[in-house]
């Protein structure tokens, strides 16, 4: 999903969630908010690892790109290409954050905001008939990765 989607559907989650539980307050509803959306900043690192570019505007540039090439291929062709890693979303990383809650609970609201970010990211893919593979394990994905590069 587009930044700007998870921008405008993390501030309607995080308004929600303020209005609704009183418990949660102004700068827990901006943490849900903040993680919802920063968590693609994996994204970002991944294109200043491979292209030694820190520009902001072209690794979004290159990311849109890359985002209609993928949903304008069908999910066959898909399942082929060697996928790039996102760190941040993976089962992995929500692991690390649940174990981490325990004795840290206010990263719960860090965790609240990581799933939303990854439902809607999982709801984006299967509107446009795509497979959730690629954004479920990045430990699977790596190991479906290097099966396809010897394949090519």
């Amino acid at each position: 999903m587009l930044v700007s989607r998870h921008i405008i559907f993390g501030f309607i989650f995080s308004i929600l969630l303020f209005i609704l539980f009183p418990s949660i307050t102004l700068l827990f509803a901006s943490i849900i908010f903040l993680s919802s959306v920063l968590m693609d900043i994996d994204h970002y690192l991944l294109f200043v690892f491979q292209n030694k570019d820190m520009s902001l505007k072209r690794a979004y540039n290159y990311f849109y790109c890359e985002h209609k090439k993928f949903y304008n291929s069908s999910k066959k062709e898909n399942l082929k290409k060697v996928h790039p890693h996102f760190i941040l979303h993976g089962v992995e990383f929500v692991l690390i954050l649940i174990i981490l809650t325990l004795p840290f609970p206010v990263l719960v609201f860090i965790l609240i905001g990581v799933l939303f970010h990854l439902i809607l990211d999982y709801i984006d893919l299967i509107n446009h008939g795509q497979s959730l593979h690629s954004k479920t394990s990045q430990i699977h994905l790596f190991i479906k990765n290097k099966k396809r590069k010897k394949l090519n």
